[in-house]
């Protein structure tokens, strides 16, 4: 049987995968245009556009596997999806400027990613990874002189972001993998007494119907399917309470006056052999007496 959990992990993975391939385009779109030429790769063209363009290819290929292989993924794919996401980003931030471009705050996303597909401590890890890799870009920037110390300021701040991200996420996620579990398991002990149920009322020697507010029956068990048939030429289980005219009469003056005791019903096929005749004591409750919707009918072999 399959997990839901695992069905929305990798629901979850193939919508991201979308945005992953969605920022590529894009940001090789951009640097293309002339909207964003003064930001996108202005310190280092030829890097941002292999980045890019690396970046992009991947991500259309993990697109098409997760096409091809419609299953949850396994801690270490994700994982490593993830951490090529963040040396990507990383290396177009440098390429465009650093952490003051801007292009910083996408690891926010790849760490929010994390919080949610991976564990605790998975996510920390790849948050400490994303961080040591802001930090040694700004050292790297300061030792090569393009950048001033004010952009040590600027990639801590991005750091304290990311871990921020991923502890919200962590704990987020974790109240989310709790209530998905509680769900499944409220769902399973409902499909279970609903099944115990079910088949308590099939073994039952009373007969139950459950007959809608227009007549339509809706659940009929074997006891009052043999009762019904053996005072009925037709084989076949009534799909309406009109089809047992007489049934439907004793309901109808049960519902003009319910404290009124059901009588009796007698069916017979051959209406020439009284001798024959099934003799039914009947019974009536509302399902739910404020809605008046479904009606439940109990039928009693009289004779036995």
């Amino acid at each position: 049987m399959n997990n839901p959990t695992h069905n929305n992990d990798y629901q979850l993975l193939r919508i991201y995968s979308y945005y992953r391939c969605l920022l590529g385009g894009l940001l090789l779109a951009m640097f293309y245009s002339s909207l964003a030429r003064q930001v996108l790769g202005h310190n280092d063209p030829s890097l941002f556009l292999a980045s890019a363009s690396i970046y992009t290819a991947l991500c259309i290929l993990t697109l098409i596997l997760i096409w091809w292989f419609p299953k949850s993924p396994s801690v270490e794919q994700t994982f490593t999806v993830l951490f090529i996401d963040i040396v990507a980003i990383t290396l177009m931030m440098h390429a465009s400027g650093g952490s003051t471009s801007g292009l910083g705050f996408l690891l926010l996303v790849c760490i929010a990613a994390g919080g949610i597909f991976l564990g605790a401590q998975t996510s920390t890890a790849l948050a400490s990874l994303a961080t040591i890799f802001v930090i040694i870009e700004a050292v790297y920037s300061i030792g090569q002189g393009e950048a001033g110390s004010r952009y040590v300021f600027s990639a801590g701040t991005l750091g304290v972001m990311l871990f921020i991200t991923s502890l919200t996420l962590n704990y987020l996620g974790g109240r989310l993998r709790i209530s998905t579990a509680e769900a499944e398991n409220q769902a399973a002990q409902a499909a279970h007494l609903q099944k115990l149920a079910q088949l308590i009322i099939e073994r039952m020697h009373t007969g139950v119907i459950v007959a809608s507010a227009s007549g339509h029956i809706e659940l009929l068990n074997q006891s009052a399917t043999k009762l019904l048939a053996a005072s009925s030429n037709n084989d076949a289980p009534p799909q309406r309470l009109a089809e047992i005219p007489e049934l439907e009469e004793h309901l109808q003056l049960w519902r003009q006056e319910p404290q009124r005791k059901p009588g009796t019903l007698q069916l017979n096929p051959n209406p020439n052999q009284q001798d024959h005749a099934t003799e039914l004591r009947l019974s009536f409750a509302e399902l739910d007496p404020q809605q008046h919707t479904e009606t439940l009918i109990f039928l009693e072999d009289h004779r036995a």
